[in-house]
């Protein structure tokens, strides 16, 4: 071998060895592996064990609940004023419900053989199957709070209700968002957030975890999560978690039942675009829904792994 190529050779095992030699890393953290989210079980976010293409007329699918009676999923529409019954199968449609008129409908709660939907405007429409007329549940919510996402908490026969928008006294919170609670036993909403949520706390809560210094990596991640909006709760049937999901930056937030950040997971946004409605079956599975995007919407299983 000759000096030159020698020196070439060894030339290029220093560089490969050298601290910041070669591509920059990936930024590796908890939010690209399997999760671990609760004591029932864990979840691989990042790769959904079954996808559902659902029915046409679902391309705004805009909440998601589930039915334990008869184990199925609830899907709201967002315009149309129906809300369908599907398999957890296979997400084929077993029955289609009309509810109310036409409106921007956004979240849906199942209840003790009753449905809730959530207009954006703070609006809820409790209705059972058998009518087509359901009892209209005003509150102080208005369209700036974009009311977006809905859960039954069976506990203290109440609703949870997460806000997109504005929280309804907004004060040094801008930075915030808010999820009230309606109780269902006095048909009262709560003036004052069940639980708020800073921004800024769920940056925190990413950035002491990153393994990477990139900053250009970092500020990529913040930037996705400034814009951090809850589209769509639900409630962990066994450990109580409470999972919020934001269809902007398709971002998944867990807090525990003490109202403690928990995890912060930030979702393929490649496969789930769109995330607006989350729910789980009795079996502890888990159910993110997207929106179509022009296209049939899509519902999304991740199977609980022991």
């Amino acid at each position: 071998m000759s000096m030159r190529i020698v020196v070439f050779v060894l030339s290029v095992l220093v560089y490969s060895c050298s601290p910041g030699a070669g591509p920059e890393p990936a930024v590796t953290s908890s939010i690209d592996k399997v999760k671990s989210l609760s004591e029932a079980g864990s979840y691989n976010l990042q790769s959904p064990d079954s996808t559902f293409i659902l029915d046409s007329d679902l391309k705004e699918i805009s909440g998601l609940a589930y039915d334990s009676s008869d184990n199925t999923l609830i899907a709201v529409d967002d315009e149309s004023g129906y809300y369908y019954h599907l398999s957890v199968d296979d997400g084929k449609v077993i029955r289609k419900v009309k509810f109310h008129k036409k409106g921007d409908y956004e979240a849906i709660a199942y209840l003790e053989s009753k449905v809730v939907v959530a207009k954006s405007s703070g609006n809820l429409y409790m209705n059972s199957d058998s009518s087509a007329n359901s009892i209209v549940l005003k509150n102080q919510l208005k369209s700036k709070n974009d009311v977006e996402g809905l859960v039954y908490v069976a506990d203290d026969n109440s609703l949870l209700i997460a806000c997109k928008g504005s929280m309804m006294e907004q004060g040094d919170n801008k930075n915030a968002k808010g999820i009230y609670k309606y109780s269902l036993r006095d048909n009262v909403l709560s003036d004052e957030p069940y639980l708020i949520i800073p921004i800024d706390d769920i940056e925190a809560f990413i950035i002491s975890k990153m393994e990477s210094k990139s900053k250009f990596a970092l500020k990529k991640i913040t930037n996705r999560l400034r814009n951090f909006a809850p589209s769509g709760i639900a409630i962990h049937p066994s450990d109580k978690d409470m999972y919020i999901i934001s269809a902007r930056g398709s971002i998944l937030v867990i807090y525990d039942q003490y109202l403690k950040l928990k995890d912060v997971v930030l979702l393929n946004d490649k496969t789930v675009p769109q995330p607006e409605g989350i729910c789980f079956d009795d079996n502890t599975n888990l159910y993110i829904s997207t929106e179509g995007q022009g296209f049939s919407g899509k519902i999304f299983k991740y199977l609980a792994i022991d």
